[in-house]
């Protein structure tokens, strides 16, 4: 419990402490940056060298991603001004719409029916009809 002028508050109250924590805070910080970029790797190079479309990954995901990095490069650039922020926002959302990109290029275009498909969702569907049916 803090009483004013009989304890230290809890937590970082030392100047020296403080100064360390962000020193430590600003060296990982870029390094999660490029542990998370790793991440990215295995996705678009299954992407670039599939040889039919991937079905397991999900188009609306990577979307919403995209769309969410969208939103915090542009928080960080027009609002933080932290290079290190911005940059770091800035290389997610290169890879999350490299991805986004590489999906619909390999569902519609490398491997479909083009981007007709993509855009209506149309789906061409024959229907038969048995002879003695009214």
């Amino acid at each position: 419990m803090y009483i004013a002028g009989t304890m230290k508050k809890p937590g970082l109250t030392d100047r020296g402490e403080q100064t360390m924590m962000a020193s430590l805070f600003a060296f990982l910080y870029p390094m999660m940056t490029f542990i998370s970029l790793s991440g990215y790797g295995p996705q678009i190079k299954l992407l670039v060298k599939a040889s039919r479309p991937v079905e397991d990954i999900c188009l609306k995901t990577w979307a919403i991603w995209t769309f969410s990095n969208i939103v915090t490069f542009g928080y960080a650039t027009c609002c933080l001004h932290d290079t290190m922020f911005s940059v770091s926002a800035g290389l997610a959302l290169v890879c999350t719409t490299t991805i986004c990109c590489l999906i619909v290029h390999n569902r519609y275009i490398r491997f479909g029916n083009g981007v007709r498909s993509a855009v209506f969702g149309l789906v061409p569907v024959r229907v038969q009809r048995h002879p003695h049916s009214r």
